[in-house]
């Protein structure tokens, strides 16, 4: 098994000389995350964000598989963040649409799918490290828990800005938002 992690191999993959491009058939990619509702405000910049990852794969020349190259398609299917909808979405995009990589928010919305994309050996990424377990084989989640901490740059506000001694923070309460502030507010009060 190679060193190099799927991020990097991916991106050399993008960055080869072009070696043909199999116009027929596409690597269709499933997005499942509320594209409607309270939720949108993550589901909807992670599907832009797609669609801006595959033009710019599909720009390059497209995906290299076995030496030929893909176009990159994203399927989405909005579930607006329900368990039975994103149930019927896992099943349409897998079933009927072919996915061969699943991505979605996560947390409330994977534990319906678990089983059905684990039996079916669907490579499926989410935003929450904590729906990883050893139950979850085929999951990958790439980001980090608390993603207000980083961004924020907290440890730098505490150097550097020390008479600094209020902050405003705002999430939404679910379980993309709240792991953030909980993380956040503890790492401010150590500071």
């Amino acid at each position: 098994m190679s060193s190099a992690s799927f991020a990097s191999r991916m991106a050399v993959s993008v960055s080869m000389p072009n070696l043909g491009t199999d116009a027929e058939q596409s690597v269709k990619v499933g997005f499942l995350a509320p594209l409607t509702g309270d939720v949108s405000s993550w589901g909807l910049p992670g599907y832009n964000g797609c669609q801006i990852w595959a033009s710019w794969i599909n720009e390059a020349g497209g995906i290299l598989i076995n030496g030929r190259r893909h176009k990159l398609e994203i399927i989405p299917y909005d579930c607006g963040y329900d368990g039975e909808r994103a149930v019927a979405g896992a099943r349409k995009l897998v079933l009927e649409d072919n996915v061969k990589l699943l991505m979605m928010l996560g947390g409330d919305t994977f534990l319906p799918i678990q089983d059905f994309v684990t039996s079916r050996r669907i490579l499926t990424s989410t935003l929450l490290p904590s729906d990883l377990s050893p139950d979850t084989p085929y999951l990958i989640a790439p980001c980090e828990v608390h993603p207000i901490y980083n961004v924020t740059g907290v440890d730098w506000l505490a150097e550097n800005r020390p008479e600094l001694k209020t902050v405003a923070m705002c999430a939404q309460r679910d379980a993309l938002g709240l792991p953030s502030m909980g993380m956040s507010r503890s790492l401010l009060k150590k500071n």
